[in-house]
């Protein structure tokens, strides 16, 4: 029932010192691994924090902003960035191309870092990548997975971000699907998961 989780280099990128981890999905138990996921989803967040290309991405896009923008002024420009700056390739396509599973069954992730180099991926990709970017401008950030699948209303099936505003509120940042910050799809199904903290798995 455990998620299968192990790292590796990107083909084609060599050794740039960048994780990649694929999720081997548990069809029987899809809590279980949607858990596994989004513990590994936090790890990549956590040792992303301090890079300096997550960095340098962050400034830049809260560059047009005054030194005393609020968090939801930095969260809407992180989420605009990230939404201009990446494209939406589904997740079987990645674990195809990035780590060989072409079989469908792999949820393939890879740190924030190499999300910025190759420039696409999907929402388990965009969210350690919001996440990561949010935090390097001072602005706590939560993982909301939901069950957005019609045909399964239990299962979580997609994730995304979302901003500790000042007064503790959360603010959805989905920028893989979402038309907008502060959007968030109905479901009745929505978790709030840390970055930090108490671990998933």
């Amino acid at each position: 029932m455990l998620v299968q989780r192990h790292a590796q280099h990107a083909r084609g990128f060599g050794s740039i010192g960048m994780s990649l981890a694929h999720t081997q999905t548990d069809p029987d138990d899809h809590d279980s691994s949607a858990f596994e996921t989004g513990g590994a989803m936090a790890q990549l967040v956590q040792q992303s924090v301090g890079s300096q290309a997550i960095r340098a991405a962050a400034l830049q896009a809260v560059a047009a902003l005054p030194q005393s923008a609020s968090r939801k002024q930095k969260a809407d420009a992180v989420w605009h960035w990230v939404h201009t700056h990446m494209t939406l390739v589904p997740h079987e396509e990645l674990a195809c191309e990035f780590a060989g599973r072409c079989d469908g069954q792999a949820q393939f992730l890879m740190s924030p870092e190499l999300a910025l180099r190759v420039g696409k991926g999907d929402c388990a990709i965009y969210t350690p990548l919001v996440c990561s970017m949010l935090f390097s401008v001072g602005v706590p950030c939560r993982m909301i997975p939901v069950a957005a699948d019609s045909t399964d209303r239990r299962r979580l099936s997609h994730v995304y971000a979302a901003a500790v505003l000042e007064d503790g509120s959360l603010y959805p940042l989905d920028a893989s699907h979402g038309p907008r910050p502060g959007w968030q799809t109905p479901t009745p199904r929505r978790e709030v998961w840390p970055v930090f903290g108490l671990p998933l798995w």
